[in-house]
């Protein structure tokens, strides 16, 4: 009998201590979420940035590869120049899609950290 009531106290503060537990992770909860959401949207914010630069960049390389081609036609510029313009825009092109691919993964952790999901 006294075991029992031993247990049931035991019990009791392990029940009192998961309540407090509980009531904290509550209270910090929306601190949590609020700073983390903020993080994900600098990080978003940041991204668009890097995009719209290199947006720019990816056009005056393309157009870069314009004028490589009709330099090579007019004689100005060997075959190289032209491969050399190409494989920069390339790379350009490459860059923009691995900073979209970052942009929204961005979008999908901001939405998780919300509280959004899918399963």
């Amino acid at each position: 009998m006294l075991n029992s009531k031993g247990v049931l106290v035991r019990k009791r503060r392990e029940l009192r201590l998961a309540e407090l537990n509980l009531s904290y992770l509550l209270g910090t909860y929306p601190e949590n979420i609020q700073r983390q959401s903020l993080s994900e949207v600098n990080e978003y914010q940041t991204l668009r940035d890097e995009i719209t630069m290199k947006t720019d960049e990816v056009l005056l390389q393309r157009r870069s590869v314009d004028n490589a081609n009709t330099m090579v036609k007019v004689g100005y510029a060997d075959y190289l120049d032209m491969l050399n313009s190409q494989s920069n825009s390339l790379a350009s092109e490459i860059d923009y899609i691995e900073l979209k691919i970052q942009q929204l993964q961005s979008i999908v952790t901001l939405h998780r950290a919300l509280g959004g999901g899918w399963q």
